[in-house]
């Protein structure tokens, strides 16, 4: 059920951890 719940309500900070992961390594 955890799972399932962070999945049909996506975190704020969940989205922005994305895009600075996916810029630390594409970015670099």
């Amino acid at each position: 059920e955890l799972q399932r719940i962070p999945t049909i309500y996506p975190q704020p900070h969940d989205i922005p951890m994305t895009t600075v992961v996916t810029e630390a390594v594409g970015g670099r």
